[in-house]
């Protein structure tokens, strides 16, 4: 059982070796080596019943689950909804409301969000959706920009495209990706990001693969420190902080371009 901080989570060498065989054995032509591995991705995930663990021996959470405090350590009124696949999110979401309502000795209706569509979700066929942004905004820039805001806002692509007409600096590229600076302004804005990690990691995917470089962090750093009147040291404080989690990163997980 993993004991440690989850930061300090790694994957070794021998872990990689020991994946890559077992694809080998199943598609063989594949060939697959180590070299042929860019990025990994980690963590820490739900365990089954504490009387199942061991330490070399470990029984991972293959059902989300609802704990009622009242049943467990009898405080009523706290619930805790821990989920395990997002594919069965709703479905949880509406027992926990189910319960919640039995409580409060309400009658809860009948969920319709299994009809709702999700956030950027309310389209019927991408390459529609796609071929209607590039007719609308493909004169203004590259093709492939288009396709990166509809591939990751859907039918909300328009939240982040409403930021063009406040300026036309707006729909230049972070450098070396294809974020947009309007990204920036719409996670800090309309995603309540408050630290430029959020930004880089959480509400876009320009740290995702990796560290961005360095001129493409002073970028984000200074749009945010416009919208948050940030001075120097706050602004230096966030990039140490993006630059240590890299460096973390970088001690504690096997990257295979580096051997």
């Amino acid at each position: 059982m993993f004991e440690h901080s989850p930061e300090n989570i790694a994957v070794t060498e021998e872990e990689i070796e020991s994946l890559i065989d077992e694809i080998n054995g199943i598609y063989p032509s594949m060939e697959l080596s180590i070299y042929d591995i860019s990025m990994i991705n980690t963590g820490l995930t739900l365990f089954g019943s504490t009387d199942r663990q061991g330490k070399t021996t470990m029984s991972f959470g293959k059902r989300s689950r609802i704990i009622d405090h009242k049943k467990d350590h009898r405080l009523e009124g706290l619930l805790t909804l821990i989920g395990v696949r997002a594919t069965t999110a709703r479905g949880m979401a509406e027992k926990v409301i189910d319960l919640v309502c039995k409580k409060l000795g309400k009658n809860a209706s009948k969920a319709n969000t299994d009809r709702i569509p999700i956030f950027g979700g309310d389209f019927d066929d991408l390459t529609r959706l796609l071929s209607d942004a590039c007719r609308q905004y493909g004169g203004k820039f590259e093709n492939d920009v288009i396709q990166h805001l509809v591939h990751n806002y859907g039918s909300r692509y328009t939240d982040v495209a409403k930021y063009f007409k406040l300026d036309q600096m707006n729909t230049q590229k972070i450098d070396g990706s294809n974020v947009l600076k309007a990204e920036i302004l719409h996670a800090v804005r309309e995603e309540m990001a408050q630290k430029l990690s959020d930004v880089v990691l959480r509400r876009t995917d320009l740290g995702t693969a990796g560290h961005p470089g360095e001129t493409a962090l002073n970028t984000c750093a200074q749009i945010m420190a416009l919208e948050f009147e940030w001075n120097k040291q706050r602004m230096i404080k966030e990039l140490d902080d993006v630059e240590n989690m890299y460096k973390n990163l970088r001690n504690n997980v096997y990257y295979c371009s580096g051997r």
